[in-house]
């Protein structure tokens, strides 16, 4: 299956407000919370609307490795969460697709969410 994201939240143990939490429940509401102002989610592929859903990731817990992207100190023990609104797709074929990623509202910290526009190529298989 092919994923894109029209928008996504993580919460871990590892990171600073508005984007932690400690344990499942907090990181699950955690991850909510930096979606709650956000809606009207819209991806399309070359122009077409896509279907969309809203998903959760697993409750995940794991080990981080030296010079990760939360500054933490490798080996730090980690806890997530997160949601999204995403659409899978069929394997597409070779080509050149367009997708346009886009929300309406704004994140946990206030700003607007710009719309993201991605170029894929698929060569052959």
């Amino acid at each position: 299956m092919t994923k894109s994201v029209a928008y996504s939240a993580e919460c871990s143990n590892a990171e600073e407000p508005p984007y932690f939490g400690w344990n499942e429940p907090s990181l699950r509401a955690c991850a909510a919370r930096a979606m709650k102002n956000l809606e009207n989610p819209s991806i399309s592929i070359n122009g077409r609307p896509a279907p969309i859903s809203l998903v959760r990731t697993d409750y995940i817990r794991g080990v981080l490795p030296a010079d990760n992207l939360f500054g933490a100190d490798a080996d730090t023990r980690i806890k997530s969460a997160g949601q999204g609104w995403v659409t899978l797709t069929r394997p597409l074929p070779p080509g050149t697709y367009t997708v346009n990623e886009s929300v309406s509202g704004t994140n946990a910290f206030g700003e607007t969410v710009a719309p993201i526009t991605t170029t894929v190529t698929i060569t052959g298989r």
